[in-house]
């Protein structure tokens, strides 16, 4: 595989790494749903260039998946059926900015994305992830009629290496209400986006 093309490596409270013509997984999740010390660990995260860091994330992202879905009911906004409505409707404005959704699901606590752009502006992915999330946020919050804070400040993204991993991806995705146990199937969960192009990833689920 040839090196892919860095637009940008930065770190915040995450590791991010922007590389041209890539296709994204993204988790956005809503705040107060980690706990501090599994916060602090992701901190002290050195890096994600090479493949053991690779696997690190990987093993620290399905840490964070458990944390997720296991968070009181409390911490469930996005079990509101109007909230979720207006995330599902909301990604068409990403599809505006040349992003090709290939895959999404809203779930209780946290969404994830599968997403590639197509007019060349892979650097603009946290721009436009912070506007979405920045105009959900006060809509969400006009609709369950509270204030302060609704995202987490930041999010979890790395990009597609393979087409193994892509399939892999979207299966992930779409059957992430499976795993949470809210539907037995993944077609069953109404919070699910699934680009036509890319069902054959799921033609035997």
């Amino acid at each position: 595989m040839s090196n892919p093309q860095t637009l940008r490596f930065f770190r915040s409270k995450l590791p991010h790494w922007l590389v041209a013509d890539k296709t994204y997984f993204v988790t956005i999740r809503l705040k107060n749903t980690l706990p501090a010390h599994v916060l602090e660990e992701i901190k002290q995260d050195q890096g994600i260039r090479n493949k053991s860091e690779l696997a690190k994330r990987r093993d620290q992202f399905l840490e964070i998946e458990q944390f997720l879905d296991a968070s009181d009911v409390d911490a469930r906004l996005l079990d509101n059926p109007e909230v979720a409505i207006m995330l599902m409707e909301s990604m068409s404005w990403l599809e505006t900015k040349g992003w090709v959704i290939y895959a999404a699901v809203v779930l209780s606590t946290h969404m994830h994305f599968l997403m590639r752009n197509e007019d060349g502006q892979s650097n603009k992915l946290f721009n436009h992830v912070a506007a979405f999330k920045n105009y959900t946020a006060c809509i969400a919050n006009k609709m369950l009629g509270r204030k302060g804070s609704f995202w987490a400040r930041d999010c979890f993204d790395h990009w597609i290496r393979t087409p193994e991993k892509f399939e892999s991806t979207v299966r992930y995705i779409a059957n992430n209400p499976v795993k949470a146990r809210r539907v037995k199937v993944w077609h069953d969960w109404k919070w699910v986006k699934i680009n036509n192009d890319v069902l054959y990833c799921l033609d035997d689920e």
